[in-house]
């Protein structure tokens, strides 16, 4: 029963593809905000450090 279209294979794969690049950003930026959440709530001393060379750098771009 492996008698399928070659045309439909390739785009299951590129579903498939898609689909697992979608996944692996997803999950990237939830462990990025959470990271940040978590660093505002409990490390808010090294945060604003962070945040402020941030601020200063984007500044200095601008």
């Amino acid at each position: 029963m492996n008698n399928k279209n070659p045309m439909l294979t390739t785009k299951e794969k590129w579903v498939e593809t898609a689909s697992l690049i979608v996944d692996v950003t997803g999950v990237s930026l939830i462990i990025s905000l959470t990271a940040a959440l978590y660093m505002k709530a409990f490390c808010n001393g090294i945060y604003e450090r962070i945040a402020g060379s941030a601020l200063k750098l984007a500044e200095a771009l601008w």
